[in-house]
């Protein structure tokens, strides 16, 4: 199990990341997520320039009031969910404005906002953070956001029907525990990162020295307790006997 989860790790290090690209889509009509960015973003004319940019999340943007939705997806390594993949490909519908943010590239970020299942989508207005919850699929997700963006009192509705869920006050961006969840995860995946680079500087055969060493020293230990216990009972038996 051990030789299985090193050579995944050094698997991960060797492969190349996702650069948050979608191609060859069905759910599309003239437009791509490029590095981050939707283009030709078409809506209707509740937009000025009927066009949308979606930009990576900076912390400078929790600051903000307005009403926004943050995609939260995942990708380290050769490690990226299809499920990211395939609600990527709703967001042009989306009629709010949009930050991305990689939890892989960016942990401390990424950790602000409570969510280990990807993708998460977390709506922020004024200064107050809520995730969308139960998603049933891309169309579900669209609808919900898009009756929030052209009524925000849809949001408290969602709210009391359980399909948003605001983060409680001690969770909330900014507060103590949260921004000590996002320093402990920090340093998890540096451990991580850590062990990915051991791996791939370490030989194999060292590595295989030393499961085989834990391996003998294994066995000698349940080896060794067996045979004291042997020897108790001798020790037992001969003191009765005397």
């Amino acid at each position: 199990m051990l030789t299985l989860f090193l050579t995944v790790v050094k698997l991960n290090y060797e492969a190349e990341r996702f650069d948050h690209r979608v191609e060859n889509v069905e759910h599309r009509s003239g437009h791509d997520i490029i590095t981050g960015t939707i283009k030709e973003k078409k809506h209707s004319n509740d937009f000025d320039t009927n066009k949308f940019i979606m930009d990576a999340l900076k912390p400078d943007d929790l600051s903000r009031r307005d009403l926004f939705l943050i995609y939260v997806y995942y990708d380290r390594n050769n490690f990226n969910c299809a499920n990211c993949k395939y609600f990527r490909t709703f967001l042009t519908e989306i009629r709010m404005n949009m930050k991305f943010i990689n939890f892989g590239s960016n942990v401390f970020l990424g950790s602000k906002f409570n969510s280990y299942i990807f993708p998460a989508f977390i709506i922020r207005s004024r200064d107050k953070s809520y995730r969308i919850n139960r998603i049933q699929d891309g169309d579900d997700l669209v609808g919900m956001v898009n009756r929030i963006a052209a009524d925000e009192t849809e949001l408290t509705n969602l709210v009391f029907s359980g399909h948003i869920v605001p983060f409680s006050s001690r969770m909330e961006i900014g507060s103590f525990c949260n921004t000590f969840i996002c320093y402990m995860n920090v340093l998890i995946f540096w451990f991580i990162d850590l062990c990915y680079l051991c791996m791939y500087v370490v030989p194999d055969w060292f590595v295989n020295a030393i499961l085989i060493g834990v391996i003998i020293y294994l066995i000698y230990s349940i080896v060794s307790m067996f045979v004291s216990k042997e020897v108790v009972k001798d020790d037992r038996s001969k003191s009765k006997q005397e």
